[in-house]
């Protein structure tokens, strides 16, 4: 059984007709009306929209309406509007059609999600037999968050198995039966006889279950965060706010509890524009939090700008940031493959290391370490595979090699970064000995371990 309980009926009715009164002549004028049928016994009626004259090529559902009345349309959002008395929402259906539907009946617009639109199409050409109910299991398992997304439309197929064969044991288990003197019984009814209580997919005892109840809490308040976000990016994409306003939107969205999500679903992306690029560096140095300490962090050693790293930095240096916590974010990057990272990191490690209260002495092995690494390097008089290349000996005869072999050799490369670090924190320059520096930090940095005693 379908889980929609309304359904959206788009009629077209093409029309030509011509006016004798005037020259003008109008065909083909599409007149779109979309019906929603409700359980109510009134039907909600659309208002009509003349197509005329327009490129009738529809495109992809990019969003999905949820009706107050429990059902979904999928359709390619165009604009909400106001008008003096009321407000709407205009869209395109996948027919190619635009309509327009009062705000009062939508509950929410969403993305469309593509993945529960696949799932659908499979599940409606679904064969009954076992072997396929596992295939669409295995599906739903294989998409990102897929147990938890098609949570309910797992366990449905899983109960479609056992109604085809009792004896699936692996089916049974997965919705929590067992084996017991030869019955399949539910075991929640066992854990219950016994005091347990449900804490998602497990069960505890009553006190383990209220200390997690504040955690859920969290994530119920991060969910919010989520939803929030989701709408910024549809602003974005709708190009309808300046950016100034797009700005505000994103510093409302950036919270100590939701700065790594944002991190991770938007700033950390690949290919993000400048401008949305300095918004989170903005965004995340508004909220002096842990997990914005590691967004602007990243943005101080990976980005391509100079003006977004140099941003990111400055921020990284308020008295509110945990200056040690960011520290130790950059020494992952002291060892990276990518030398300017290595460089950039040991650059950030000296000027954070400088803010009252920052705790250096933590950083120096490191950055000892880091002083003289094996990296590839250019190969001298390196030629490009492939290529031709001429030369001529002392007789004037000329000779054609081809190039190619390795392109890069591996050789100590000094970090003077790291040296500079060095210097900084410790006020002494023993160049890229590293012996040297090793020795000064086991007599300055550390204490004789005594007083300890082995005891028979």
């Amino acid at each position: 059984m379908h889980r929609y309980c309304a359904s959206a009926i788009l009629i077209i009715s093409a029309f030509s007709f011509q006016n004798h009164a005037s020259p003008m002549k109008f065909s083909n004028t599409l007149l779109a009306v979309i019906v929603i049928f409700t359980t109510a016994p009134v039907a909600l009626v659309v208002t009509a929209v003349d197509l005329y004259g327009q490129d009738r090529s529809a495109q992809p559902p990019e969003d999905q309406i949820e009706l107050r009345s429990g059902g979904e349309i999928e359709v390619r959002l165009i604009d909400q509007t106001e008008t003096e008395k009321r407000s709407f929402a205009i869209f395109e259906t996948e027919s190619g059609s635009i309509v327009k539907l009062e705000q009062k009946h939508i509950a929410t617009i969403m993305p469309v999600d593509s993945d529960q639109r696949r799932y659908r199409k499979m599940r409606d050409s679904l064969p009954a037999t076992v072997e396929a109910n596992w295939e669409i299991i295995d599906w739903c398992k294989s998409k990102t968050r897929g147990r938890t997304k098609f949570k309910d439309q797992i366990q449905y197929h899983l109960e479609n198995i056992i109604a085809i064969d009792p004896n699936q044991k692996k089916a049974r288990q997965l919705l929590g039966y067992e084996d017991f003197n030869g019955q399949w019984s539910l075991k929640d009814l066992r854990y219950r006889k016994y005091g347990y209580v449900r804490d998602g997919s497990n069960w505890v005892p009553k006190l383990a279950e209220s200390v997690n109840r504040n955690a859920d809490q969290r994530e119920s308040k991060a969910g919010s965060y989520r939803e929030q976000f989701s709408k910024w990016e549809r602003e974005i994409r709708r190009a309808r706010l300046s950016v100034s306003a797009l700005e505000r939107m994103l510093f409302e969205v950036v919270t100590p509890e939701s700065a790594n999500f944002v991190f991770e679903e938007g700033g950390k992306k690949k290919d993000q524009p400048l401008v949305l690029r300095k918004m989170f560096v903005e965004a995340f140095g508004r909220t002096p939090a842990l997990a914005s300490a590691g967004a602007l962090v990243y943005f101080a050693i990976t980005d391509v700008d100079v003006e977004v790293r140099e941003r990111a930095m400055t921020l990284l240096l308020q008295p509110d940031f945990d200056q040690d916590f960011a520290m130790g974010r950059m020494l992952t990057f002291l060892d990276s493959k990518t030398f300017a990272y290595s460089q950039r990191a040991a650059v950030g490690i000296r000027e954070l290391s400088q803010v009252e209260g920052a705790h250096a002495a933590r950083v120096l092995v490191p950055l000892i370490d880091s002083l003289v690494s094996v990296r590839e390097v250019p190969r001298p008089g390196a030629t490009q595979a492939g290529r031709l290349n001429t030369s001529f000996n002392s007789n004037g005869v000329s000779n054609f090699t081809t190039g190619g072999g390795p392109q890069t050799i591996k050789r100590e490369v000094s970090n003077a970064s790291s040296l500079s670090a060095l210097q900084r924190i410790t006020g002494k320059d023993f160049g890229f000995n590293e012996t040297l520096w090793k020795n000064y930090f086991v007599d300055n940095y550390t204490v004789a371990a005594g007083g300890i005693r082995n005891d028979p």
